[in-house]
Order: structure tokens, then C-alpha cells, then sequence
């Protein structure tokens, strides 16, 4: 009888533990739903929910406790409602991966001005540092955490001697809530033991996405015939966190393998570093010490930074901040790249990064042999761009024998650097730099535009005779050209024929020296930076060469942040490692824009492919408003001036992002952009409005919805000598010029079957010019057309992730007729189909990623 009642007993305790389990509620597995239900107010709700989504599961109820907005009542009232499943046990760095994945997952696929640093943060993410031995400059360089929030997490730690957690961490007088929801993804509280062994990444990518349509005249079309698509393969390791190295093998769209000859045998050409961090050599701190390719950048960028990207309105505040001093480089990155041996290194009050590279580098090559202009090619093919057999002006061929074999732009000139920064830091916050640096080049510096050169030639009949030969532009333009204020970046391009220097085999020698200030004063921080580029003056002369100069002002409470940037670019600063605040690059609206003025259509990327920013001067602020949890309101101002004719520009734009109820978010952009038309001679003022909507809808299972339509209206100054009449009235196809619409429609969709299997479709339709985001891929198009794309990712493991892309495109002609060359059409070529100029009926791309984590 008594065994009977035992078992009973034990059922009926099974049985209600069982019920208790399943009436409780897991908080780990819960939806948002879920969580509001909780008897709970809607900022602990929300304090919750953020933490399971930003920092991943819960492992013990009492974590809980780490959230500022959880009192101790709450948390006694939530243990009879709540329970916490804990996650697998498994490897810490593989945990952290799923913890936040959410931003690897869009950082695996960024590229542009960050790409390269990818990898950087991804790093410190899976092994994030420990905030309470974390260096000043550490905790900068951290993305969207201003340098006063850097300054208070710094600040906070020597006066408490330590943070012990994210409520700690959230506790941080002067840290903005901004600045901690950020900054958290990247510390850690307590000192790590690091096990002795190799891990690292894999990553394996490849695309055939089409070059844009304008380009079409710049690029050899038969390499857009079905190209050889866009491959790399990268691989890092670290050791223990201090020691790493990475490489990094990579071909553009449309280009062949390109081979180093080693020994007489052919080597594929890639990208590799190697280094160690926070070592101790005596009393001096070794931060980082790189050799082989590395990136760098010194202040706001002005003076110097690498890499081949232009990225406007380049403020270095928010997630789009610069990684200051030296860092690893396997990004895509082949012109404006560094290898060497690269040091970065403080002691006291002292911070110095020195670095020395040697590097053959693409260039326009003179008729003559000198060097016109760096050049970054996309794709990086071999052209003969002074071939033995010139065209005179009357039809005939003549032979030069000086251009016997192949004038290429690859590889031809050597580049040697050595430059750095010495800072001195006499109070926590505040920093004064001096930067210098020397490139020079084994070929004097001639930025000539359309300058002749004269060359002995043959005639087919065998008669000897002379010839002109010119560089970058057409001879029967050049005097129009050279005579239009426009070009006159490109007639002040910086010109040096000069023996020695730090390399005894320069023939040409750019030097560049500046100053660079930081000021931190509780919530304010400024910044300045200076440079000139010597080209008459003294050293210590200041205002006798051309200059750069970024000045900034940056302010922030808990829910308002303001920006304010001057910055001012002499039209003779041609730096081409230059790259500050600025709207444009360098040599918009010039002669390189139009390819067809060009002796070859190449050049033209000169400008399409420019990473300095244009001569500007101007001001532009940016405000950051959060009225309440659901409204944010984000502004931007910038207006200044083309400093090559004077033209005054402006761009405004406002962003309003409301979200009524937690499943719903209502994006708003409007934006105003355009030229004054100050001067009449000058027939190129033009005004644009875009709008833009985007609702976005959370489904069940982080399921999205996302609704986005796009207008906007651009019209142009009224041009009597095309339309016939001073005011269009758009009824005939050359009035139209005086205006162009467009719109634009698009839903996508996200649909997760599984935490690690997720689709994401697209479809829109654009008439007109649109940018859009698609999958994390920055888009630009135009034209009319339907346009779909749908990608598969698929998380088979924390350690591999497979992506994949497929997009297709279908535009409409533009026009049939082209008004150029007699309104022929232009040639045929194989596998393409035109309907009038640059008209591409390109159908689908796709593109495949692999990731693997060890």
C-alpha cells in the first residue's frame, strides 16, 4: 500500500513540475508578443526584449537583475511567471557568433569605404576586449561610440577601478544611450584567458553583378560580355588574440589572373600581413605592428589614410567612423594601397605610427614616359595606350618606333613611402598630432592635359616624318577643354620633377605635412586637422601651398546629438591619399566625366573611380533628435561651394522614423539637392526632390514585411539653344530636357523557416534614377525597368554560412536614337543587344558567399 502511495505521490510531483515547466514561460525562446504580456511596464518590456535580440539568451534567471530598468520587485515577480532555458554549452567564441549574428551577418557582405575593416569587427565581436584594460584609443575606434562616450567609459574605469557589467557599464556618467547600446557589443567585463590555438576565417565570394550603364564607354564592351565574374578568397588566423596574420587572393569583374614572375615561374598575385599586438618592448608599448599589407589613417584623413573608396560626407562619427592609426588589409583595395612595415606605438604621453611601403602602382603613362596620373582600373586590364600606329589627323597611319611593345598603365611606376603621425596626449581627451609624408616615384610627375609631344614616325610609304602624340585628350578638343574654369582641378594637378629624397631612385616626390588636434571636454569634442601639400613654401610656412583642412564640433546628450563639419580644399591639394569631409570626389564634373573628349575612353576613370574628395569648402550639419521611444527625428545640412568655377551647392535632407506600435516602423525621407544657378554664362544649375517611404512590418518569427516607394522631380536650368524656347513645357522629347521625374515601388520579404535558414525576395519597379539597398548590397540604377532579386542564407553550423544572390533586371529602351555620330547606332557587339546608347538588356547576376569560422 505504502509503495503504491510513493509512486502516486512521485507521479503527481512529475506531473505538476511538468505543468509548472510548461506554463512558465521560457524567455529565451519568447516572442515580443510574448514579453508584453509579462505583468511588466513596456521599458522593461522593452529592456528585455533588446537584450535577447542585441546581446543574445539569457543563462540565468538572474541576469536579469544586469538590466537598469529590472528592480528587484520585478525580478521576484517574474520567478513564479519565467524561466530561463540555458543555451548549449559550447565554445565561447562560437556562442558569441550566435549572440550576434544578426550584425556579422550584415557586416560579412559590407564593402565600400569600410571594407577591410570588416574583419576587424567582426573579430572584436567574437572576442570582445576587456573594457577595463582597454586603451583610450581602443575604445574610439569602436563603431557609433563617440569619442566623449569613449572618454566616459575610459574615465569611469580609472575612477572606480573597474566596470563589472553592462548595468555598470549602463551606469557611466556622460555615456549616451546610443553610445552604450553600441559600445556593448564589443566589451567584456572580466580578464580572459586566451587558449593557446589557431582561429580564424574563411571566406569565399563571387558575383557577376554588371557594371553600370554609363560606364559602358569607359570599359572595353567585350568584357561585358558574359565577364568572368568577380572571385576572392580570404583567410585570417589569430593566435592567443596577439599574434595575426591573412590573405587575401582576389579578381575583379571582367579581368584575367594577374601573375607575380617568381624565379621564372608565375605566381597569381594576392594580398597578405602579419602581426602582433600589445606587446612590451622595454618601456615603449608596441600596439600594433604590421608588415606586408596594412591600411592607414592619420586624423580625420585629410593628410593621409589608404584605400581605393570615396565615401561622401565622410564625418568619421557614427557606424561609418574611421579605425585611426594602422589595421590589417585584405580588402579589395589595389591603387591606393600601402605594403611594407607599418608601427604603432605609445609610450606615456606619447603615441607615434610610422609606417614604410614600396609598391608598383597602375598609372597614366606621358608619350614621353613620365607620369601623368595614378589610376585605379575597374577591371584592371592590360591597354596599349600608345600603340605603334598613330592615326594622323588627315586619315593616314604612321609607325613611331619609340612606341615599339606594349604602353601599359600596369604597374607602371614604383611607389616609395615613409610618413606617420606623433601625437602628444597631455590629458585624457585632448591630443596634438604632427603628421608627415613622402611618396616618391621612380617617374617625374607630368599631369599634363593634352599636351603635345613629338616623336619621329614612318609613313607607309616609308617616308620619314614627325609626328604630335598627345596624353589623356583628344587634340581636337584640348584648347576648348583646357579654357573651361571646370577642369581647373585637373590644369593644377600637382606637377614634380625632383631628384632623391628618402629614395634615392625618385624622379618625382609629393610631400605632405599637417597638424591634427582633438579636444574631449565632457560631452563636446573637437577635432581639426590640417595639411598642406608642398609644393613652394618652407615646411614651417603655413598658407603658401595648397591645403586641406576638416574642422569639427560634435555634441551629445541622451536623446540629441548635433554635428557641425567646415571643411576647405585648395584647388592645387591634389593628394591622392586625401580622404576628408567632402561631397564629391575629385574631378566631378570635369573633362574625365566625358569619356568621348578622351584620347582613351579609359581615362574617363579617373574621375568614376577617384577616392579624394573634390576642392570644396563648405559646412554641413547633422542633428539627431529622439523625441520619444517611437519618434526620431534625423536632419542634415550641407551647403558649399565648387571651388573650380564657384558654384554654390546644397543638399538638405530630413528622416523621420516612427514606430506607433512595437511590430510597425514607418520610414520617411525627403530631400532637397541642387546647384545655384548664380551665374548665367554658366547653363548648369539644377534642382532635386526625392521622396521616400518605407513601412516595415515584424512578422511571427522575425518574419519582415517591407513596403518602399520613391519619387523625386530634377529639373535644369532652361537651355534656350536646345529646346528652342526658355520655359519647357516637356511636350517634345528635347523640351524634356528641361526636367526629369521619377518613381519607384518595391516590396520585399524576409522569411526565416529556421533560426539559421532565411529568404529574403525583392521586387520593384523604377523609372527613373533610384539607389536602393538590397540584401546589404548598395544598388545604383536607371532607367525604366522591373527589377526582382532573391537571396538564400543558410547558417549550417556557427562556424559555416552559406549566402546566395540572384538578381534580375528588365529595362525598357530608353531611346533609339543617340545624337551622336550621326544618329547611327552604336556598333554592334556579340552577345549584346542595344536599343540606343548605353542601353544594357542585361537580365539576371548572382552572387555566392562562404563563410567558415574556426
Amino acid at each position: 500500500m505504502m509503495h503504491r502511495v510513493y509512486w502516486i505521490v512521485v507521479a503527481l510531483l512529475l506531473i505538476t513540475s511538468h505543468s509548472h515547466a510548461q506554463t512558465t514561460l521560457d524567455l529565451n525562446a519568447a516572442t515580443r508578443s510574448e514579453v508584453d504580456a509579462l505583468p511588466i511596464t513596456l521599458a522593461q518590456a522593452n529592456a528585455i526584449w533588446e537584450r535577447l535580440v542585441y546581446e543574445g539568451p539569457f543563462k540565468n534567471l538572474y541576469e536579469l537583475n544586469d538590466l537598469p530598468e529590472i528592480d528587484p520587485t520585478t525580478l521576484l515577480n517574474l520567478r513564479s511567471l519565467v524561466r530561463i532555458n540555458p543555451p548549449r554549452p559550447g565554445d565561447d567564441r562560437l556562442d558569441k557568433i550566435e549572440d550576434a549574428y544578426y550584425r556579422i551577418e550584415n557586416l560579412g557582405t559590407e564593402e565600400g569605404t569600410n571594407v577591410g575593416l570588416v574583419d576587424e569587427w567582426i573579430d572584436r565581436m567574437l572576442e570582445p576586449m576587456n573594457v577595463n584594460e582597454a586603451s583610450l584609443d581602443e575604445l574610439m575606434d569602436l563603431q557609433n561610440v563617440s569619442p566623449a562616450d569613449a572618454v566616459a567609459i575610459y574615465n569611469q574605469v580609472k575612477l572606480q577601478g573597474g566596470i563589472r557589467g553592462s548595468r555598470d557599464l549602463r551606469a557611466v556618467p556622460g555615456l549616451s544611450s546610443w553610445g552604450y547600446r553600441n559600445a556593448r557589443n564589443y566589451l567584456s567585463y572580466d580578464p580572459r584567458v586566451m587558449k593557446k590555438e589557431l582561429h580564424g576565417a574563411y571566406t569565399f565570394r563571387a558575383y557577376d553583378t554588371p557594371f553600370f550603364a554609363d560606364e559602358e564607354l569607359a570599359i572595353d564592351p567585350a568584357l561585358l560580355v558574359d565577364p568572368t565574374p568577380d572571385v576572392s578568397h580570404k583567410l585570417r588566423v589569430n593566435y592567443t588574440q596577439d599574434y595575426k596574420a591573412g590573405v587575401l587572393w582576389h579578381r575583379s569583374l571582367g579581368e584575367e589572373t594577374q601573375y607575380w614572375n617568381v624565379a621564372g615561374s608565375h605566381l597569381p598575385q594576392f594580398k597578405w600581413f602579419g602581426g602582433m599586438e600589445k606587446k612590451m618592448a622595454g618601456p615603449i608599448h608596441l600596439d600594433r605592428v604590421y608588415v606586408g599589407n596594412y591600411q592607414i589613417s592619420l586624423g580625420q584623413g585629410v593628410a593621409m589614410e589608404s584605400g581605393d573608396y570615396f565615401n561622401p560626407r565622410y564625418s568619421g562619427f557614427g557606424f561609418d567612423k574611421r579605425l585611426t592609426g594602422i589595421a590589417p588589409d585584405l580588402s579589395r583595395s589595389r591603387e591606393f594601397t600601402l605594403k611594407g612595415l607599418a608601427v604603432e606605438a605609445s609610450y606615456g604621453k606619447w603615441k607615434t605610427v610610422v609606417f614604410g611601403s614600396s609598391q608598383l602602382k597602375d598609372a597614366i603613362i606621358n608619350p614621353d614616359g613620365s607620369m601623368n596620373r595614378l589610376i585605379t582600373l575597374v577591371p584592371r586590364v592590360d591597354v596599349d595606350i600608345y600603340p605603334t600606329l598613330q592615326k594622323l589627323a588627315n586619315g593616314d597611319t604612321v609607325t613611331v618606333p619609340a612606341f615599339e611593345g606594349n604602353q601599359s598603365m600596369l604597374d607602371a611606376v614604383r611607389e616609395v613611402a615613409l610618413g606617420g603621425e606623433v601625437s602628444y596626449r597631455p590629458f585624457i581627451g585632448t591630443s596634438v598630432g604632427l603628421i608627415a609624408t613622402e611618396f616618391g616615384y621612380n617617374k617625374p610627375i607630368q599631369p599634363d592635359l593634352g599636351k603635345a609631344y613629338q616623336f619621329d614616325a614612318v609613313t607607309r610609304g616609308g617616308q620619314d616624318t614627325v609626328v604630335n602624340v598627345y596624353s589623356v585628350i583628344d587634340p581636337q578638343e584640348r584648347d576648348e577643354i583646357a579654357d573651361n574654369v571646370i577642369n581647373s582641378e585637373i590644369r593644377n594637378g600637382y606637377h614634380s620633377d625632383v631628384d632623391g629624397g628618402i629614395w634615392s631612385g625618385a624622379r618625382g616626390i609629393r610631400r605632405t605635412f599637417g597638424i591634427d588636434l582633438v579636444q574631449v571636454v565632457n560631452n563636446y569634442t573637437f577635432q581639426f586637422e590640417f595639411a598642406e601639400l608642398e609644393k613652394n613654401g618652407g615646411v614651417l610656412s603655413i598658407g603658401d601651398d595648397p591645403h586641406g583642412m576638416v574642422g569639427s564640433a560634435h555634441a551629445q546628450w541622451n536623446s540629441l546629438t548635433l554635428l557641425g563639419v567646415f571643411r576647405d580644399y585648395s584647388i592645387g591639394y591634389d593628394n591622392p591619399y586625401s580622404r576628408g569631409f567632402a561631397n564629391y570626389a575629385r574631378y566631378n564634373g570635369t573633362t574625365y566625366e566625358d569619356e568621348f573628349y578622351l584620347a582613351t575612353e579609359t581615362f574617363a576613370q579617373l574621375e568614376r573611380n577617384s577616392a579624394s574628395p573634390q576642392a570644396e569648402r563648405g559646412v554641413y550639419f547633422e542633428g539627431r533628435y529622439q523625441l520619444s521611444r517611437p519618434v526620431l527625428f534625423v536632419g542634415e545640412i550641407d551647403n558649399w561651394t565648387r571651388v573650380a568655377d564657384q558654384a554654390d551647392y546644397y543638399r538638405w535632407v530630413g528622416k523621420i522614423t516612427y514606430r506607433p506600435v512595437w511590430p510597425i516602423q514607418l520610414r520617411l525621407r525627403q530631400k532637397l539637392q541642387g546647384r545655384w544657378n548664380s551665374n548665367p554664362t554658366q547653363p548648369a544649375g539644377f534642382q532635386t526632390y526625392e521622396n521616400r517611404i518605407n513601412l516595415e512590418y515584424r512578422l511571427s518569427r522575425f518574419d519582415e514585411l517591407e513596403l518602399m516607394y520613391s519619387s523625386g522631380y530634377t529639373s535644369f536650368t532652361h537651355r534656350p539653344r536646345l529646346v528652342g524656347e526658355p520655359d519647357p513645357t516637356g511636350e517634345s522629347p528635347l523640351d524634356a530636357q528641361g526636367a526629369s521625374p521619377q518613381e519607384a515601388v518595391g516590396i520585399e520579404m524576409t522569411h526565416n523557416f529556421s533560426p539559421s535558414l532565411k529568404l529574403k525576395t525583392a521586387w520593384l519597379m523604377y523609372d527613373g534614377f533610384l539607389w536602393n539597398f538590397e540584401d546589404t548590397e548598395f544598388v545604383v540604377v536607371d532607367g525604366r525597368s522591373t527589377r526582382w532579386w532573391v537571396s538564400l542564407t543558410n547558417r549550417f553550423s556557427n562556424s559555416l554560412t552559406a549566402r546566395f544572390k540572384v538578381t534580375g533586371d528588365s529595362p525598357t529602351t530608353k531611346t533609339f536614337v543617340q545624337a551622336r555620330d550621326s544618329n547611327s547606332y552604336p556598333d554592334p557587339v556579340e552577345g549584346r543587344s542595344f536599343g540606343g546608347d548605353n542601353v544594357v538588356k542585361r537580365s539576371w547576376s548572382f552572387r555566392v558567399q562562404l563563410d567558415y569560422l574556426f
